[in-house]
């Protein structure tokens, strides 16, 4: 007759298989996550500059420009946040890394811990009113991933924007000059 044994616990075989699964998962989701808390933290920074967009628009719809006019003579705002910067043609360099970029100084807590990261956010006039488009500064080493996704969204609704402002009336001929992009980052 043979004895029968009442196994308590796990075997050692299967608490290598847990271990290997948490390993496995593990290795999958830390960069995920990495790659989303600094995406976070750049959309962040870019949702400061709501302020100095207004300015910019507010200047561009006071020069009459209409769609396709090269904006020109953009004075910078006099209070911006310390890690952004304004270029005559309106654009925003908003320096995410934690050096300075092209004359911009960083944030004491930067977005990103590398030098050369910035993002450019440019303004364009399209039927009349002013297009806000986000991407990677000239001379940034930002990977595509590290680009906040609020960027392809500007950019994916730049042509639904106009039914949005022509609405009021006042800008469908183009001739009144621009108006505020009501889909645009930061404001």
């Amino acid at each position: 007759m043979r004895k029968q044994y009442n196994q308590k616990g796990f075997s050692l075989v299967e608490l290598m298989v847990v271990i290997a699964i948490i390993a496995i998962l593990s290795a999958v989701a830390v960069p995920m996550y990495a790659n989303y808390t600094t995406r976070a933290k750049i959309a962040s920074e870019v949702s400061k500059i709501g302020g100095v967009k207004a300015d910019i628009a507010e200047q561009i719809s006071l020069s009459n420009l209409n769609s396709g006019d090269t904006i020109s003579d953009i004075t910078p705002p006099s209070e911006t946040p310390l890690n952004v910067g304004v270029e005559s043609n309106g654009s925003i360099i908003v320096n995410v890394g934690n050096d300075t970029f092209n004359g911009i100084s960083a944030e004491s807590t930067p977005a990103v811990e590398q030098s050369q990261s910035a993002l450019m956010i440019s303004p364009t006039i399209t039927s009349g009113a002013i297009i806000w488009t986000c991407g990677n500064a000239s001379g940034s080493i930002l990977t595509q991933s590290q680009i906040p996704s609020i960027c392809g969204s500007i950019n994916s609704n730049s042509s639904s924007t106009d039914s949005g402002s022509s609405s009021s009336g006042d800008s469908s001929s183009g001739d009144s000059g621009p108006t505020r992009n009501r889909n645009s980052i930061g404001g």
